[in-house]
C-alpha cells in the first residue's frame, strides 16, 4: 500500500469521490465530512457482507478493518465470522498485521488494538 496518497482520516482515492493528490491540503471540516462519508461507505458494506448478529464493538472493528484494507469482502476473515465462527476474527485480525499492510504504522497499531476491542463485547 505503499506511495498511496491519502488525507484527512485516511481518506484515498479507492474509498470514493474526493480524489487525493500530492501536496493537497484541506481543512478540519472537509476531513470531517469526507471521513463521515468514507464511513458510511464502508458501514453499508459491513451490513450487506456480514450475515450474522453483531455487537457495536464488533460491528465497529469490522468497519475499521475494511476501511484500512478494502478487504472485507474476500477475506477469510468474513468467511469464518459468517459460519458463525466469531473467536476466529481476532486471529484473523493478528494475521492482517503480520501482512503487507503492517508496515503502515497507523495500521499496525489499530490492528494490533482490534482484537481486544472485538472480544471486549462477547
Amino acid at each position: 500500500m505503499a506511495g498511496i496518497w491519502t488525507i484527512g482520516y485516511g481518506h484515498t482515492p479507492a474509498a470514493g469521490a474526493s480524489s487525493v493528490t500530492a501536496g493537497m491540503v484541506i481543512g478540519d471540516k472537509a476531513a470531517e465530512r469526507i471521513l463521515q462519508n468514507d464511513l458510511a461507505k464502508f458501514e453499508a458494506r459491513v451490513e450487506q457482507l456480514v450475515k450474522v448478529p453483531l455487537t457495536d464493538n464488533q460491528f465497529a472493528v469490522l468497519v475499521s478493518f475494511d476501511f484500512n484494507t478494502g478487504a472485507l469482502h474476500k477475506s477469510t476473515l468474513l468467511r469464518k465470522l459468517n459460519k458463525g465462527d466469531y473467536a476466529a476474527v481476532p486471529g484473523e485480525l493478528a494475521i492482517q498485521k503480520m501482512g503487507a499492510i503492517s508496515c503502515l504504522n497507523g495500521f499496525e497499531s489499530l490492528a494490533s488494538s482490534n482484537p481486544s476491542v472485538y472480544m471486549s463485547s462477547v
